[in-house]
């Protein structure tokens, strides 16, 4: 008998520790490094008379090791200024979980016409895309597609065995960016890119909510065949919106637009009017808000909503009219170390 109990409890033991564990993303999506990155998530049109336009204006900041909301920028961030017929003034700034648990579809495709070791030494943009991939695969209403752009290959979408890119299994979606790692190319075609992301985009899924992703590495070259104005009234007609993440591509508010025309979040690294980038810059901004793609696009998201008068200096807004603001924020620390340094251009046009 007592040869027996003993034999059921090593049985129970054995049952208790094999297990299977059940997984959390955090075991797997942790990665280092993180300074504070604001991007826009959308500027939405409120109202306009005479010289006064008000815009609402949301704002988010990523940051940290494990891609996370910032949540505690100051006010101070976001300031008034003049711009060129106008002045951008802040009435007030709301602080808003948006908890919208949209799903979503989105072929993310990356910019490899350049040498991305130069920017991701230690492989961190590898971590934080495989961070996104699994945050999107833990909703079975999500897609996504994962792609290349380069002059050499043109645009690539990596469907591998069953031939569709939205549908893969984890392991595969993770050799892919495994493999992405050791790839670069020649130019940016990202325009002539898009024109063919599109319409891959529009045939390749039926999901409602349709994105295109964009890590931009370079500017475009001057090789393409297509215009920026085609690319929007198509994106728009299709129901896609593009989204952007510009890592030292340098500012082009016509490569912009395609975020912010087409109702996408835009979100650009780099230098500022008063901060210089570094290498050591592009990669701990550029890490965290490769890791919260699927936040944004689930507009689950923490964001600072300014509330806006573009007050003009001279003349009236009239229906039609469209404003261009390249606004950003710079924020030190008392020691004069920068805190959060990003254009945040946006785009808003008058009913």
């Amino acid at each position: 008998m007592y040869k027996f109990s003993i034999l059921i409890l090593l049985i129970i033991l054995e049952t208790f520790v094999s297990c299977k564990k059940e997984y959390k993303v955090e075991d797997r999506n942790l990665f280092l490094g993180g300074t504070s990155n604001a991007y826009v998530l959308q500027a939405k049109y409120v109202s306009h008379s005479g010289a006064d336009l008000f815009v609402d204006l949301d704002i988010g900041v990523v940051g940290g090791g494990n891609a996370i909301d910032i949540t505690s920028i100051p006010d101070s961030a976001f300031k008034n200024k003049l711009f060129g017929n106008h002045e951008l003034m802040i009435q007030s700034i709301e602080r808003i979980q948006l908890s919208e648990a949209k799903s979503y579809s989105n072929l993310m495709t990356i910019d490899m016409s350049g040498d991305w070791n130069e920017i991701d030494l230690f492989n961190l943009r590898t971590r934080a895309l495989h961070k996104t991939v699994i945050e999107t695969l833990s909703s079975s209403s999500n897609e996504i597609a994962l792609g290349t752009f380069e002059r050499g290959e043109g645009a690539f979408v990596d469907t591998r065995d069953n031939g569709d890119p939205y549908h893969l299994t984890y392991e595969v979606y993770g050799k892919i960016l495994f493999e992405y790692y050791y790839r670069n190319g020649t130019t940016s075609n990202l325009y002539d890119a898009i024109e063919q992301y599109l319409e891959y985009a529009k045939n390749q899924t039926n999901h409602a909510n349709k994105n295109i992703t964009v890590v931009v590495r370079n500017l475009p070259d001057n090789q393409n065949s297509v215009s920026i104005n085609s690319l929007i009234n198509t994106a728009n007609a299709y129901g896609i919106k593009i989204n952007m993440i510009v890592i030292n591509g340098g500012y082009n508010w016509t490569m912009y637009n395609l975020a912010a025309k087409t109702g996408g979040f835009l979100n650009v690294v780099g230098s500022t009017f008063e901060f210089t980038s570094t290498i050591g810059t592009l990669m701990d901004k550029g890490t965290p808000m490769l890791g919260s793609i699927d936040r944004l696009l689930s507009k689950d998201v923490y964001v600072y909503r300014l509330h806006l008068n573009l007050k003009r200096t001279s003349g009236t807004w009239t229906s039609g009219a469209t404003v261009y603001d390249n606004y950003e924020t710079n924020l030190f620390y008392t020691d004069g170390s920068p805190r959060l340094n990003n254009y945040l251009p946006f785009y808003v046009q008058i009913p």
